[in-house]
This record gives C-alpha cells, sequence and structure tokens, in this order.
C-alpha cells in the first residue's frame, strides 16, 4: 500500500466517523429536546416537527445515507426517507416554528462541535 492510498483510506473512514458522530449528536439532540432516552427513538417520528428537524439536520450534516436511520426509526427504504427529506424542506420554507426550530438545533450542533 503507497502512502497516496493509505492518505485516501483514512479520509475515506474520517468522513464515516465524522458522519456518526454528527449522526450519534442529531439523535442526542432531539432526545434531549423529547425528554426521551434513545430507546424510544420512535417517538421522534411521530413529533411532526421532529421527524423534519431530525430529516432537515441529516441532510445538512450528510447522513442521510447512514445505516443507522433505517433501524433506528424503523425506515423501510431510501425513497420514503427522501419523501420525507423532500416534505421536510417544503416545511421549512411555510413554516415559521419549524423554521425557528431548526435553526436553534443548528446552533446547538455548531456548539457542540
Amino acid at each position: 500500500m503507497q502512502l497516496n492510498d493509505i492518505c485516501i483510506f483514512r479520509r475515506k473512514n474520517m468522513s464515516y466517523f465524522n458522519k456518526q458522530i454528527h449522526y450519534e449528536k442529531i439523535i442526542e439532540l432531539l432526545c434531549n429536546y423529547k425528554k426521551i432516552d434513545r430507546s424510544k427513538l420512535i417517538e421522534i417520528l411521530k413529533d411532526e416537527e421532529c421527524k423534519y428537524i431530525l430529516f432537515l439536520l441529516l441532510n445538512k450534516y450528510n447522513c442521510m445515507d447512514n445505516e443507522n436511520i433505517y433501524t433506528d426509526f424503523k425506515i423501510k427504504d431510501r425513497d420514503n426517507m427522501y419523501e420525507i427529506f423532500k416534505l421536510a424542506e417544503k416545511k421549512l420554507m411555510i413554516n415559521k416554528n419549524i423554521r425557528e426550530m431548526f435553526f436553534e438545533a443548528e446552533t446547538i450542533m455548531k456548539k457542540i462541535e
């Protein structure tokens, strides 16, 4: 293995770990907001605003391809996930509460980093 190959391998692994770290922070943030523990993650999807914030943050931090989403939230496929995200984008534009929640969550995420 050459030095260049090692650098590429490290970048790919760091990218994976960064996505995983962001995913965990997003989950922690929403669990704290909902005052639930991780075993009750499905509660996030029952709250429309939290569901939209979840998918907006997952997209912003490039976590939409994280396999944990499927197991943690029992989402069946990628198409379903992207439909929810597209709806979240629309809601972000028209719903002031969701917009405020998203920007507040974004601020908190930046502080956590």
